[in-house]
Parts: C-alpha cells; sequence; structure tokens
C-alpha cells in the first residue's frame, strides 16, 4: 500500500465526527477482508 495524500483534520473541524465513523468503518472493513483472505489461502 502507499501513501499517495494525507489530510488533517483535527476535532474543531465541522465534519470530524462523520470522517471519524466513517474511517473506523473502513479500517474494519480492510482488516475483515484481510483476514478472509488469510483463512482462504490456508
Amino acid at each position: 500500500m502507499r501513501l499517495v495524500e494525507r489530510h488533517v483534520i483535527d476535532q474543531n473541524h465541522q465534519h470530524w465526527a462523520e470522517i471519524d465513523a466513517l474511517s473506523f468503518k473502513a479500517k474494519n472493513l480492510y482488516l475483515t477482508q484481510t483476514v478472509q483472505l488469510s483463512l482462504q489461502q490456508q
């Protein structure tokens, strides 16, 4: 994975709560798929 762009958004940003929730869901989706792929390869 390659970092291509970075945005720093602090907790005072008006959309911080929504971005935080979506980032959490994206992380969980990524980890779930990573585990599923690793289990399929065994």
